[in-house]
């Protein structure tokens, strides 16, 4: 994530939708609508997503960047 991240990238997203459906899970189980096999596979699926997804969107670090609080570190090696 960005050193300045504004919660919008896809990323963020993500983890925001597991967090929801990890949330919400529990009522259609106690319902007796799903069964918890699919809801277990449900979310670790949508975790897999999000932990698997790269950090995208324009406010990502890169050594460029206009703002410094922004910037990667330089490699001093070379």
């Amino acid at each position: 994530m960005s050193l300045n991240s504004t919660g919008h990238d896809p990323k963020s997203l993500l983890w925001n939708l597991v967090m929801i459906f990890v949330f919400l899970c529990p009522i259609p189980l106690y319902r007796g609508d799903i069964s918890p096999l699919n809801c277990a596979l449900a979310a670790l699926g949508l975790y897999a997503a999000a932990y698997l997804a790269t950090p995208m969107g324009w406010k990502r670090p890169h050594q460029y960047s206009d703002m410094p609080s922004n910037r990667l570190p330089r490699d001093k090696s070379k």
